[in-house]
């Protein structure tokens, strides 16, 4: 079995998650105004947001994961993301946030009638690492509960792949019913296992929910009142 990670490895990854941690809270707001403009896009036009880069700072231009949640009420109204980079992270949160509200396969489109009290939040995730684990209970003495995200995956018979962030956690604090609930959000058997089997852990920085209405059009987006297509 693979050695885990070094103390440089820890301090490095450390690190990294205070350079997140200021990203968000430096330009944590902003991403969420981006967010809102997204949903605003396509409540107004059916189409993604089209974002004017030149406006943006350099560092959400820099390709990043993320996840964007939409909340009515207090209650979840979609989550859509990226489990590793594929854009500028301003272009994934645009994006993702456009997801949520119109693609996620478990609810209707969003009606503009929702708008009213739908929170916002991002999750901005941290470069997955793969944990050297050969059978079950290994990975269940490595999971960190309310600390990371994990990420299973299995391309052989019966496998699949699905993600829970580390706020899921909230809900199911117990690792052995955590990992058999993304197993079934996977596809998977609750008692699957094979060679292929492979897990990864992830960290997060996270916004608070925003408000829709508090946001308003403020992003770098061309939104008022007609927005040209990101496709």
């Amino acid at each position: 079995m693979a050695a885990g990670p070094s103390v440089k490895d820890k301090a490095g990854a450390a690190a990294l998650q205070d350079a997140d941690r200021a990203l968000m809270q430096a330009h944590g707001r902003k991403l969420i105004r981006v967010a809102v403009s997204a949903v605003i896009a396509g409540l107004r036009t059916g189409n993604p947001p089209k974002i004017l880069m030149k406006s943006v700072p350099e560092v959400l231009q820099v390709p990043r994961a993320t996840f964007v949640t939409l909340t009515k009420d207090g209650k979840l109204r979609g989550c859509i993301g990226s489990l590793s980079p594929q854009r500028p992270l301003v272009l994934d949160v645009a994006y993702n946030a456009y997801s949520a509200a119109f693609r996620d396969p478990r609810f209707q489109p969003l009606d503009p009638k929702e708008a009213k009290n739908l929170g916002v939040s991002i999750a901005l995730l941290s470069a997955p690492e793969t944990l050297p684990v050969s059978n079950e209970a290994e990975l269940l003495s490595k999971l960190e509960p309310g600390r990371t995200g994990l990420i299973i995956s299995d391309a052989g018979p019966g496998g699949g792949r699905a993600v829970f962030l580390p706020q899921v956690w909230d809900d199911i604090p117990e690792p052995r019913t955590f990992l058999t609930r993304l197993k079934m959000k996977a596809g998977m058997k609750p008692d699957h296992w094979s060679d292929g089997f492979t897990a990864q852990v992830f960290t997060v920085q996270k916004t608070p929910p925003l408000g829709y209405e508090d946001q308003g059009d403020k992003a770098p987006v061309d939104s008022v009142p007609a927005v040209a297509s990101a496709q």
